[in-house]
């Protein structure tokens, strides 16, 4: 437990360095189907003064996402039981168009299936990351978007 500890501890000092200046904070839904994944991405963001609310699948993503709407930024898995990252995305812009999203992949060989394409709004973050490269990512996707082309860590 202590080993945990620290190692959240080690996280919250690489987020804080990252942070220099601060970034605006976002609203985040996480969803991925590992509950440590969602734990690891929560603490990081967390620790960077972001809103998060975490789903560890794409039915409880949708019930937390009506509940706590609107969201700056979906984080979702690609792969997961009953539903992918990618059918949750088109799920909720239904509602909210303007939905960011970042697709968190283990493999590039398992994206999407028959997309190919990630549309301006869209950003592809490997997993395993870095806390630096999902701050960087968020950063990205929410802020500086106006250039119109896909984002890929």
């Amino acid at each position: 437990m202590q080993r945990l500890a620290a190692s959240w501890t080690v996280i919250r000092r690489q987020v804080l360095r990252v942070l220099n200046p601060p970034i605006a904070s976002r609203h985040v839904l996480v969803v991925d189907d590992e509950p440590s994944m969602c734990e690891f991405l929560r603490t990081v963001l967390c620790a960077a003064g972001h809103q998060v609310v975490t789903a560890t699948s794409a039915d409880q993503a949708t019930a937390k996402y009506r509940v706590c709407r609107p969201f700056d930024v979906l984080l979702t898995d690609v792969v997961m039981p009953r539903m992918s990252g990618d059918e949750l995305a088109e799920r909720l812009r239904a509602d909210d168009p303007n939905l960011k999203v970042i697709y968190l992949t283990g493999s590039r060989e398992q994206l999407f299936g028959t997309k190919v394409l990630l549309s301006a709004d869209e950003a592809l973050l490997e997993k395993p990351c870095t806390p630096a490269a999902l701050l960087d990512v968020i950063s990205l996707v929410v802020d500086l978007r106006r250039q119109d082309r896909p984002i890929w860590t």
